[in-house]
């Protein structure tokens, strides 16, 4: 019934072009940017960006506003080599939320918020890197 590599996320910004610069320091994939949207790629995640001020659907509107964006969404992501994943992270301006640890999935991973509040794990398992 659902159609495979059709799915993405939505997350609202203030800042078109700030959120374009940011994820296209760290390697995200630009697939399509527009004066109220940037579309990007990390791995398997298609994220559409939107200027949280030009959602044209009145139904929607209430998700744009919400006062904290990001909330309790993390997003995973595995890299191949997470200190270089990190030193892209930090110098693009994310923010740090951990540093880089040993979990207890055999795998090694940092969390950072981008510049909306939005927030990402970076891992990468123990022999890969």
């Amino acid at each position: 019934m659902y159609k495979l590599n059709s799915a993405f996320q939505v997350l609202y910004v203030k800042d078109i072009q700030d959120t374009h610069r940011f994820y296209q320091q760290i390697g995200a994939q630009i697939i399509k940017l527009e004066v109220d949207k940037v579309v990007v790629k990390l791995s398997d995640y298609e994220i559409h960006f939107i200027d949280a001020e030009t959602e044209p659907w009145d139904e929607y509107k209430y998700i744009a506003k919400l006062p904290e964006k990001g909330g309790s969404i993390i997003f995973y992501l595995e890299t191949t080599n997470l200190q270089a994943a990190f030193k892209l992270v930090k110098e693009a301006g994310g923010l740090i939320k951990s540093e880089i640890k040993e979990n207890w999935w055999n795998a090694s991973e940092f969390l950072f918020e981008d510049k909306d509040g939005y927030k990402f794990v970076i891992f990468s398992y123990k022999n890969e890197y």
